[in-house]
């Protein structure tokens, strides 16, 4: 693991990153539960994995990811992340995405090491 290429600055909580904003309180409030709501969901029977957070440019998508990335970290649910920013190095491109994430997963998840 320790030989794969990895974008250092991706996760949420990349010390670089320490100063990134979240939502503000009782802001968000309704977009944040339906993300919650379906990230906690126990019948996955509509076979929906991915959430797919969308909209147009500076309207706060990496705000509100934030925001749930910090909530399931200190949930202890969090297992990995990737935040790209755009002109900033490796977090620019998606070169260092997926060994980023195996790096990650090994590291946090027991039965992947």
């Amino acid at each position: 693991l320790n030989s794969l290429p990895i974008a250092k600055e991706a996760p949420f909580n990349a010390y670089q990153r320490q100063h990134d904003l979240t939502c503000l309180p009782n802001t968000r409030v309704d977009l944040l539960q339906g993300i919650y709501d379906w990230a906690n969901r126990k019948d996955r029977q509509d076979k929906q994995y991915i959430f797919w957070l969308n909209g147009l440019a500076r309207t706060g998508k990496s705000i509100i990811s934030r925001t749930v990335a910090r909530r399931y970290n200190e949930q202890k649910y969090l297992r990995a992340s990737f935040f790209f920013s755009k002109g900033s190095g490796d977090v620019s491109h998606a070169s260092k995405f997926f060994t980023s994430l195996a790096v990650q997963l090994a590291s946090n998840v027991l039965s992947l090491r």
